[in-house]
C-alpha cells in the first residue's frame, strides 16, 4: 500500500484540465505574467523590451491590465471583456484584488464559451518563444537579468519599489499559480477514480474478477475518501487514500490494487485528437491535457525555486 501512496506522490495526482476546474488557474497566470510586464517597465523604464514588448497604444502608453489580457489572448489591445474598472489601476500585489480579479476573470463568458479557456500566445508574453519549455527558461533568464539589475540601482524608495515587485511576482505570484494547478489536478484525478470505478454504467464490470472455480465475483465498491482545500476561495477535493484503504480493504487485493495504479498510470499518458493509449482528455482549446500539464508545473516549480520568498497564502 505504501507504494500506492508513493506513486500518487510522483505522479501529482495527475488529470486534465477541464475549464470548470481550471479557469482560475489560467487566470492566476495571466496575472503573473502581468506582474513581470510592470515589473520590468519598474527596472527598466522605457528600454523594457522582454515582455510583451508591443502591448502599447498609439500614443506609446503601456497597456493596463485589461489590454494586456487582450492583447496576450486575442493580439490586440481593444476588444477584451473589462476586467478591472476603466482607467482603474490593478495592484497584483494586492492579495484580497487578486482574489477578485482571478475570480471575476474565472467567471467572464464570451461567445459562450469561459473567457479564460484556451491557451494564452507564448509569443505575444516572452517573444520570439512558442512553448511553454521556452517561455519558462526565458523567464528564468529574465529573472535573474531583473534581480542583477535592481541590486545594482542606488538605495532608495525606486530600489526598494523594484525589489518587492519582483519578489512578490516570483515568489508570490508564481507559487499561487504553482498551487491552483496542482489543486486542479489532484481534484480531477479524484472526479476521475470515482466515474472510473463506480458500481454502476458502463464501467460496472471494474469490479468483477475470477475466482479459483472460475465463477464470475465481484468486489465490494470502492467507498472513495477525499481530504478538502479551499485555495483562493475555491475548494479542492484530494484523494486520501489511506482513509479510503480503511473504508475499503478490498482495495488490499491485489486484482482491484492493480487496476486503480494502472488506471492513474493511463490518466498520466495523453490522449491525441480521440485517439491514442492515454485516457482521451484531448481539447485543442485546453491549457495542457494530462501529462504535459505535469510538465509545465515542473517548469514553474524550477523557475520559482530560483529564488526564495514566503508564498502567497490561498484565501480561505
Amino acid at each position: 500500500m505504501r507504494t500506492f501512496v508513493r506513486l500518487l506522490l510522483t505522479l501529482g495526482l495527475a488529470a486534465a484540465l477541464v475549464a470548470a476546474e481550471s479557469e482560475l488557474a489560467h487566470a492566476m497566470e495571466l496575472v503573473y505574467y502581468y506582474s513581470k510586464y510592470q515589473t520590468e517597465f519598474a527596472v527598466y523604464g522605457k528600454k523594457a523590451d522582454w515582455i510583451a514588448p508591443d502591448c502599447f497604444d498609439q500614443a506609446n502608453r503601456r497597456c493596463n491590465f485589461n489590454e494586456f489580457v487582450s492583447y496576450i489572448k486575442f493580439g490586440r489591445i481593444r476588444g477584451g471583456p473589462e476586467i478591472i474598472e476603466e482607467n482603474a489601476k490593478f495592484n497584483w500585489q494586492d492579495k484580497n484584488e487578486v482574489l477578485r480579479t482571478v475570480t471575476k476573470m474565472a467567471g467572464l463568458k464570451t461567445g459562450g464559451q469561459l473567457y479564460m479557456s484556451g491557451n494564452v500566445a507564448i509569443s505575444r508574453v516572452l517573444p520570439p518563444q512558442k512553448s511553454v519549455n521556452g517561455l519558462y527558461q526565458k523567464l528564468q533568464e529574465f529573472d535573474t537579468l531583473v534581480k542583477n539589475e535592481i541590486d545594482a540601482m542606488s538605495a532608495g524608495d525606486a530600489k526598494n519599489q523594484a525589489r518587492a515587485m519582483h519578489l512578490d511576482s516570483t515568489n508570490k505570484l508564481l507559487a499561487a499559480v504553482i498551487q491552483l494547478r496542482k489543486a486542479t489536478r489532484d481534484a480531477l484525478i479524484y472526479q476521475e477514480l470515482i466515474a472510473k470505478f463506480s458500481p454502476t454504467g458502463k464501467f460496472d464490470k471494474v469490479y468483477e474478477y475470477q475466482d479459483p472455480d472460475g465463477k464470475t465475483q465481484r468486489f465490494a465498491p470502492i467507498q472513495w475518501v477525499a481530504n478538502e482545500v479551499t485555495l483562493w476561495g475555491r475548494t479542492y477535493k484530494q484523494y486520501n487514500e489511506e482513509k479510503t484503504a480503511e473504508k475499503s480493504p478490498q482495495l488490499r487485493d491485489p486484482v482491484l490494487y492493480k487496476r486503480v495504479t494502472d488506471h492513474i498510470e493511463l490518466w498520466e499518458k495523453d490522449g491525441s485528437k480521440g485517439k491514442g493509449e492515454g485516457l482521451i482528455y484531448y481539447n485543442p482549446t485546453r491549457s495542457g491535457t494530462n501529462k504535459s500539464h505535469a510538465h509545465i508545473i515542473k517548469l514553474q516549480q524550477t523557475t520559482s525555486a530560483r529564488f526564495r520568498g514566503a508564498p502567497l497564502p490561498g484565501c480561505d
